[in-house]
This record gives structure tokens, sequence and C-alpha cells, in this order.
């Protein structure tokens, strides 16, 4: 599962049928004749209220701490963490609780989410990341992959910030043979300081 800021099907789908429900609310409806014939006069359509907006999204000049210098030195870090079957290790390179609610501004692109606020927001990004940085490691821990490259994919332009959604992480094994591992589902980079992270893993 992957998102710049991900919320578990149930939970959004709740809180999309609570948009979805106040749109049915406000549209316009057919008047029905009363008993002896008259046509009603019209209600006025209920108040919808604009969703929030995010707020300025300043997120300045200080670098990712979770960070490496380029997408190479990010790549050859998970390659090793992944070699020593380290989850700290992973850990370490992917956008803490801090950072992230300093982000929040520039990673925020749902108004469900800006509701949600970057507390919780964090609370569902960090479990789901949890989740997938251990099938990762069960996947492809401890296998002696030497890195090849990490290359971006789909790229986002943010305030601030640039979202590389699914960058591809090769790899080479011990008999030469190359694989694309799929465990990366969003990597950020901070261009004022030319640092970039994990912002979220999939499975």
């Amino acid at each position: 599962m992957e998102s710049l800021v991900t919320i578990p099907p149930g939970r959004l789908g709740l809180l999309l049928a609570g948009t979805l429900l106040v749109g049915a609310c406000g549209r316009e409806s057919t008047p029905v004749p009363q008993s002896d014939g008259k046509i009603p006069e019209a209600t006025p359509p209920m108040a919808i209220t604009s969703p929030p907006t995010a707020p300025s999204a300043d997120i300045g000049d200080a670098p990712l701490t979770h960070a490496k210098p380029s997408l190479s030195a990010l790549g050859q870090a998970i390659v090793d963490a992944l070699d020593a079957n380290d989850e700290a290790a992973l850990l370490a390179l992917t956008v803490p609780k801090e950072e992230y609610e300093r982000l929040f501004p520039a990673l925020v692109s749902h108004p469900n989410m800006l509701r949600l606020g970057p507390t919780f927001a964090w609370q569902n990004q960090e479990a789901e990341n949890r989740g997938d940085r251990a099938t990762a490691l069960r996947r492809h821990g401890g296998k002696g992959y030497a890195f090849t490259s990490l290359e971006p994919t789909a790229r986002e332009e943010r305030s601030g910030l640039v979202v590389y959604r699914k960058p591809r992480l090769t790899v080479t094994d011990a008999q030469g043979a190359t694989h694309e591992l799929r465990i990366l589902g969003a990597v950020i980079e901070h261009p004022a300081s030319q640092t970039f992270s994990i912002l979220a893993f999939v499975d």
C-alpha cells in the first residue's frame, strides 16, 4: 500500500462516505405535490462547508534528518540494511514523526487527510511502514545483494519537496543476475538541502 500520506481503507471509506453524504444532502430535489394538489415552496438547500485547505507549506531549509545526499546513496544504504537484516537501519532511513509533522503541509494531498492532522496521519503511515519493512526483510534480508541503482519513476513537485513514487531499486545477486526490489512506495527529496529520505514502503 503506498501513498505520501496513507489512511487504512476502512477509515478512508468512512471519511469519503461522509463527504458524499453531505454532497447528496445538498442536491436539489423535485418538489412533490401535496394532497391538495399544490406544490410546496422550495426549501433552501443545505449549506455545504468548503473543505479545508492546507496551510502555507513553508518547510524551511533544514536538511532531512533520516536522509542521504543522493538517491544512489539512499539506495546503497537500503541494500546494506537488507543484507544485514537490520530493521533499525531501515527505520533510520525513514522520515520520523517530528519531521513528518514539519513536512505535512507539503505532503497533504486530500482534504480528509488535512482534517485528520499530522500526528494521526503519521501514526497511520508508520503502522503501514512497520509491516512493510518487516515484509521487505523477510523476502530480501541477508541475501547478499549488491546495490545497482535507485531510479526515479513518477515525480511530483510539492512546495519545497519532490516526491518520487515507487522508485525502482535494482540489485545484483551472487550469480550476477539483476533483480528489481519493489519495496519502496515513496521517496522524498528536499532540494534546498539536497537530502533524500524514505516516506513509504510497500509490501
